[in-house]
């Protein structure tokens, strides 16, 4: 009975089980469909088990254990990467940023260990949850693993015979009744799979009697049996097997649930029959229904989110459809990617499938929380006056994402800030997976994406509002990656796209100006790509008689003279210097440079266009400036840039010299201790240098363990200078080291090098502006500490430490000795292993030098990797702190509890004492809407808050983009001319910072002289109006 071996798949089966998980989704999004929610909720879940015994078949020779290993990686493999997934989502939204208790946490995962979603039996009042976020559907897959495991123990003993298997169905559902006794549900439903083990032998029965087939012929069967269906689940009532609820009778609803089965199997087979198209597509979403099951109730908080933002009332039933139709239509495919693994192998794509859902959807949380009053201030004031030209706001010093803003700004009716603040994670995540696939080329895919999440907790928790940090980040991600593919293919159609690219996107930002420097990784690839050319034909041309080696320098364009009595490295070197190989060299920056005068031709045309000439040459000015004369208080100065640099990389290197010491003497304690006691053992010379120790993995978890410790203790700036000095110096050596094996990658390290320092340059954060681009410089150092730990400059004998195409590298271990080589050098004590030049070292006449070397690269290939791990752990956990506790210029994220009265600001939370300052500001400015409103000191929301126009053409006055002279001029005319403004100041103590100190004493001596009255004073700012005369 159990030996059949079909191994075809009818499609009437999956739709059958899209019909039951339809009106799963219908009941737990409350779509209400009269007589269809009770009656189909007869047959929801037991046509899952009947299916499920529907297919099922004992395999010859497959033991227990095989089928239980089978099964668990179907079930409950997923069931816990799912709840993982739920667990750490709440945990994050919740406990860290939402200041529940830790108690409700420990509460969601005692249920997912129990694997129930309620504690007692029967939907009563009182019941006590124990599945609270969202996972309560994946009870199912516990459920169907213990009911197949002890259904796999009665068809072995049945042994095909149908009378046995009957006689097990009647003790089952005796021991079901039994168990629906008990006040209190089992854990993994051992109190229902009893019933469950009904369903799936009646399954079984159904194909063995082929009585589904004989049903579909016969419809004056089915109605028969629609009519039964209907009367007892009348007289069972509802029931749920989620809660042990078996209606009014058990054993009508075992009817009902088996009828209403087989009423849907029909009912599928002939929309497969009838509907040929659309059943397939039927079909193949009921092929991939495992995702729908359990993540649609998460894809429902996220369209009910959206609805709110959107205003829509999404109570009404066609609201509630296109929810079940969106659980569908995105996790379906999200599904077919291979989410989940069924292959060998595919834990990677599970891996990967899970780091994409978090890093598309962790900020969503967050782009509610706080309200700056500083530069998000200024951001919205240019996005709300960029189309008015009786406005002149002329920081617009980055055209492109001002723009943008604009049209956001402009194009949403309500919850302006929060689009803006929805766009910029969206900005950062197409960045960060522009990143991730550069850094693919180098790294395993995991770690790719796994680095550009990190960096994401960085970046878009800075500043949540669009703005031109954002844009910068995404415009150089994709010029680098164009300029990779340039390279890569030798295209100069691809390096003219990256100019473009980069180009466009600088505008009167000094970083984006300073990163058309990569050009300079155009001309060191094609430099070494000629050097090699030229030199591979000097060394051809030593083993060349006279007169074929003097053709072969003409065709390869070598000048004559006496190379056959040069060294082969003394040919290499003189190869450098040949006028040809430069002249290449620049020839191939071509199409880099055309492209970048294109894009920055077109951004001056912008900018002449917008800002006019005087405002073009001032902006230049201020950005060339070198912080004397009238620009003396300039911090964004070339002169501030460098210096903060300066000072960063100072305190970089002293960061790496306090905890690089450390973790190597820890590395040398545990790596000694390690070769001592294999001394102890008695283990030869040979058996230690080639199978990895476990030292390296103790002193990784030590190291680990000390990340985790240093993330959550430093300051969030420890773990920008960790990065952004070691990438810098790595970097510069990774460019050289690798110039002969891999130009590709030398160039890569060349790229994160002139971007890492030359990010900061030109702004006025120093440190802190390496949080925007994170992701790139980490992926590049742990690619250099990981492929230095395996390369064989620490001792294995080729290769450079590579990763093939799945992420896993080039030999065994943590690295990978050459017996024979060792073998060679204990036996005969020769200078150079196998006769190579440039081996391990020579021995210079000690025996023992060969395996001393070995020790001491062995050590440093360790040492690398424990680096490798302590940057990774330590940098993600500092990333992950910062991004859960960080709010920019606002209260903690547990006191964010208060909004303010501003359509703008609707569904942004902020701490209840700011929300009633900044309500207040609004009620006592309103009188003066006809006034324009000069605001200094920090505090740029006014204009922004009220239909207050700025007085400057400036929407930070505190900034240098409005020189001096023009500032105090413009101030002293209006004076004259009876137009002074309103003076908002914002409480320099308060905030911490001031750009510019003299122009904020000139404002406040104004507003306390005699031409001003105090209108309120608030620990926030205080606003100054002109006396009436």
């Amino acid at each position: 009975m159990g030996e059949q071996t079909t191994k075809t798949r009818a499609g009437w089966i999956d739709i059958a089980k899209v019909l039951g998980l339809v009106i799963v989704l219908m009941n737990h999004a409350e779509l209400s469909a009269g007589g269809v929610n009770y009656f189909g909720g007869m047959f929801y879940v037991p046509v899952f088990f009947v299916l499920a015994g529907y297919t099922f078949r004992l395999r010859p020779g497959e033991s227990f254990s095989a089928f239980a290993k089978k099964k668990a990686k179907r079930l409950l493999l997923p069931y816990v990467g799912y709840n993982a997934f739920f667990f750490l989502f709440f945990f994050v939204k919740d406990q860290l940023l939402g200041g529940q208790p830790l108690r409700e946490a420990g509460v969601s995962l005692l249920g997912i260990l129990y694997s129930r979603s309620y504690l007692y039996a029967g939907e009563t009042a009182g019941q006590t949850v124990l599945m609270r976020i969202l996972n309560g559907p994946t009870w199912f897959l516990t459920g169907l693993f213990t009911a197949l495991l002890v259904f796999w123990l009665l068809m072995t003993w049945a042994k095909g015979s149908r009378k046995k298997l009957l006689a097990g169905m009647a003790v089952c559902l005796c021991a079901a009744w039994g168990f629906s006794f008990l006040p209190v549900l089992l854990p993994w439903s051992l109190d229902t799979l009893w019933f469950h083990m009904v369903l799936l032998g009646a399954g079984v029965l159904l194909r063995e009697t082929d009585l589904i087939e004989k049903l579909y012929g016969c419809p004056w069967k089915i109605v028969l049996c629609g009519l039964i269906f209907f009367l007892v689940s009348a007289l069972s009532g509802s029931g749920n097997l989620s809660v042990r609820s078996y209606g009014n009778h058990m054993l009508c609803y075992l009817a009902a649930a088996l009828l209403g089965s087989v009423l849907a199997m029909l009912l599928a087979k002939w929309i497969e029959n009838t509907f040929r198209q659309a059943g397939a597509l039927i079909a193949f979403a009921g092929s991939h229904t495992m995702a729908v099951l359990c993540l649609h109730l998460f894809v429902f908080m996220l369209i009910s989110g959206g609805y709110g933002v959107l205003g829509i009332d999404g109570s009404r039933n066609l609201w509630k459809l296109w929810e079940i139709l969106g659980a569908f239509v995105l996790l379906v495919p999200f599904y077919r990617w291979r989410l989940l693994p069924r292959e060998k192998g595919d834990w990677q794509k599970t891996v990967c499938g899970l780091l994409l859902l978090v890093l598309v959807l962790w900020s969503l949380p967050l782009v509610g929380k706080g309200i700056d009053v500083r530069d998000t201030g200024s951001y919205l004031t240019k996005y709300r006056y960029i189309f008015d030209p009786s406005v002149k706001v002329n920081e617009l010093h980055y055209f492109l994402g001002e723009l943008a803003g604009g049209i956001i700004y402009a194009l949403t009716p309500v919850r302006k800030v929060l689009a803006l603040n929805v766009a910029s994670s969206l900005v950062y995540v197409a960045a960060a997976l522009l990143t991730a696939y550069v850094l693919q080329k180098v790294l395993p895919r995991v770690l790719a994406l796994a680095c550009a999440l990190t960096g994401s907790f960085y970046g878009i928790t800075w500043i949540r509002t669009l703005n031109w940090n954002a844009w910068t980040v995404l415009f150089l991600s994709a010029g680098l990656a164009l300029l990779l593919a340039g390279l890569q293919k030798n295209s100069q159609k691809w390096l003219a796209a990256a100019g473009f690219v980069l180009a466009i996107n600088t505008y009167f930002r000094m970083p984006n100006m300073l990163f058309l420097a990569l050009m300079a990784v155009v001309f060191w690839k094609t430099l070494l790509d000629e050097w090699k050319h030229v030199g591979a034909a000097e060394e051809n041309a030593l083993a060349m008689p006279d007169n074929v080696a003097s053709a072969h320098r003409v065709i390869n364009h070598v000048p004559d003279g006496t190379v056959s009595a040069e060294k082969t490295g003394e040919v290499k070197i003189r190869a450098l210097f040949r006028p040809r190989i430069w002249w290449e060299a620049l020839k191939s920056c071509r199409g880099f440079f055309l492209g970048a005068v294109a894009g920055a031709a077109v951004g001056l045309l912008l900018a002449l266009i917008f800002l006019g000439p005087d405002t073009v040459l001032h902006n230049l000015s201020v950005l060339t400036s070198v912080g004397a004369g009238e620009n003396a208080e300039n911090t964004h100065s070339i002169t501030t840039g460098i210096y903060l640099f300066l000072l960063g990389m100072r305190d970089g290197a002293l960061l790496w010299l306090r905890l690089g010491c450390l973790l190597a003497v820890v590395w040398a304690v545990v790596a000694g201790a390690s070769e001592v006691w294999k001394r102890v053992r008695g283990e030869s010379s040979k058996e230690a240098m080639e199978k990895p120790s476990l030292a390296i993995y103790f002193t990784a978890g030590i190291a680990c363990f000390f990340g985790l410790s240093e993330g959550l203790r430093e300051n969030i700036l420890s773990a920008h200078i960790w990065v952004a000095f070691g990438v810098i110096l790595l970097g510069t050596i990774g460019t050289f080291l690798y110039a002969k094996k891999d130009t590709l990658r030398s160039c890569l390290c060349a790229s994160a090098v002139i971007i890492e320092g030359l990010l900061t340059i030109g702004t006025d954060t120093g440190v802190n502006y390496y949080r925007v681009y994170m992701a790139l410089p980490l992926g590049v150092l742990l690619f250099l500490l990981l492929s230095w730990g395996r390369s064989n400059a620490c001792g294995q004998s080729s290769g450079c430490g590579e990763f093939d195409k799945h992420g896993h590298g080039s030999d065994r271990g943590y690295i990978q000795f050459n017996e024979d080589r060792l073998n060679d050098a204990h036996d005969h004590g020769q200078d150079r292993v196998d006769g190579q030049p440039g081996g391990y070292g020579q021995f210079n006449g000690n025996r023992h030098g060969q395996p001393r070397n070995l020790c001491i690269q062995r050590f440093a290939c360790g040492f690398c990797q424990i680096l490798a791990v302590f940057t990774f752990v330590f940098v993600t956990t500092a990333g992950v702190r910062y991004a859960a506790t960080h709010v920019y210029h606002d209260a903690p994220n547990g006191e964010l509890t208060a909004t303010i009265d501003h359509p703008m600001y609707e569904d942004i939370y902020t701490s209840p004492a700011r929300a009633a300052s900044l309500n207040r500001l609004m009620e006592e400015l309103a009188p003066y809407k006809e006034q324009k409103l000069l605001q200094i000191g920090c505090f740029n929301i006014g204009c922004v808050l009220t239909d207050m126009k700025p007085f400057y053409d400036s929407s930070w006055p505190d900034l240098e983009y409005l020189p001096m002279s023009e500032f105090k001029e413009q101030l002293e005319n209006a004076l004259a001319d009876g137009q002074a403004p309103v003076l908002l100041l914002g409480t320099v103590e308060e905030s911490g910072m001031n750009w510019s100190p003299s122009r904020y004493a000139m404002i406040k001596e104004l507003g306390e002289s005699s031409a001003y009255r105090t209108l309120y004073v608030d620990e926030l700012y205080t606003i100054y109006v002109p006396v009436e005369e």
